[in-house]
């Protein structure tokens, strides 16, 4: 009884993690999407600001 329970609690655990290593590595991709279209923007609003 106490093994199954023991088994349960970790299998809980690994989803957890799962779950986290997911989230973080989406949050890793976001950032570094929102970091590298932010700086295309800004790369194109300067070269808006050279033609104009």
């Amino acid at each position: 009884m106490f093994g199954e329970t023991n088994s349960l609690i970790i299998s809980k655990n690994e989803k957890v993690a799962s779950i986290i290593d997911i989230l973080s590595t989406a949050l890793l991709v976001l950032t570094h999407i929102i970091f590298f279209k932010h700086r295309e923007l800004t790369l194109s609003f300067r070269g808006h600001n050279i033609s104009f």
